[in-house]
């Protein structure tokens, strides 16, 4: 393999210009940088591809940042952000926040520092700090989820009708009292999925209940400690509640560990509806009912829409809805 001294010789110039060249770390005179990495081109010197980098002004290197790696959502959406790259010759960086604000910012803005050419940002909210960060980002983005849903940025995200099919659903079936276990809220300040929610209770003719619409973080764990609460403020009510929509299906199927626990049976006593249409939402004790959406294109979409943000950054901001579809299973 080819050494620094070879690209050294190659170029007639010393290692350290050679090492200033490629590390950035030294102003290195125009024709002696050309010299150096036309060496490093036609020796195959295994760092060409930071000399490419250093003459194009591109690192070929994407960042997806996600809330959250462990739910199974988003294994496919990076598998479509991977392959649409990969199909351009670029390579991905995934970065999982775990749902903590201070990880996501402090990502975004090493990102922001030319290491990466653009981003991919599905946000665990849509909170203030958050929405500062942005703001101070230079760098190519496309937001992915209906978290931010501002008209300011490029956005791959599944309508409103996503949360408003299901509960339609529900409601076609007789329910009235229909319960919702939402995500944090969006920019709206309402749980999250909450919009599609109310406005198919408002076409039906029912007014929405706040004690009857409670957030959780889009984990088993979190939608499990919504059920209770829903439970506990519904048992106060004169008509008893029959059926919950949850955000997710992870959340859904810790709503569904609740009711079974106390006895509850699902669909007779309760139904519940998911969002998501995981791998598990088929599995479940009855199998969940759900709304499936385009995880895998989701992802590529987002790259072919940053792609063409990199190359043209004079474009206007673009909004793309995909589609989604009500998957009728046991549990509603």
């Amino acid at each position: 393999m080819a050494t620094i001294a070879d690209v050294a010789a190659r170029a007639g110039v010393s290692g350290s210009t050679v090492s200033h060249t490629l590390n950035g770390t030294r102003f290195v005179a125009p024709a002696l940088r050309e010299r150096v990495l036309t060496a490093v081109s036609e020796l195959g010197y295994r760092h060409n591809a930071l000399a490419r980098s250093l003459r194009t002004g591109k690192s070929e290197l994407l960042a997806l940042v996600i809330p959250d790696l462990t739910n199974p959502y988003y294994p496919e959406v990076a598998r479509g952000v991977q392959d649409a790259a990969d199909n351009h010759g670029y390579a991905v960086v995934i970065y999982s926040s775990d749902r903590r604000l201070e990880r996501e910012q402090r990502f975004l803005l090493k990102a922001d520092e030319r290491q990466f050419d653009g981003v991919v940002f599905d946000p665990a909210d849509a909170s203030p700090q958050i929405l500062a960060t942005l703001a101070q980002l230079h760098l190519p983005l496309v937001l992915v989820g209906s978290r931010i849903d501002s008209p300011e940025y490029d956005r791959v995200l599944v309508g409103a009708r996503g949360a408003y099919e299901p509960v339609r659903h529900l409601l076609a079936a007789g329910h009235r009292r229909i319960g919702l276990i939402g995500g944090p809220p969006s920019l709206n300040g309402r749980p999250a999925k909450a919009t599609g929610y109310s406005a198919a209770l408002a076409d039906a003719g029912i007014a929405s209940e706040p004690a009857l619409m409670v957030e959780a973080d889009y984990t088993r764990a979190g939608g499990a400690a919504a059920m209770r609460r829903l439970l506990e403020q519904a048992s106060s009510m004169t008509d008893r509640l029959t059926a919950v929509f949850a955000a997710n299906d992870l959340m859904a199927i810790g709503a569904l560990d609740i009711l079974h626990g106390a006895g509850i049976r699902v669909p007779e006593d309760i139904a519940v509806v998911g969002y998501d249409d995981i791998a598990q939402a088929a599995f479940t004790g009855p199998p969940l009912t759900t709304v499936a959406v385009p995880k895998y294109e989701i992802g590529q979409r987002a790259v072919e829409m940053l792609l063409e943000r990199i190359q043209d950054p004079s474009l206007p901001p673009r909004r793309v809805e995909l589609p989604h579809r009500l998957i009728v299973r046991a549990s509603a």
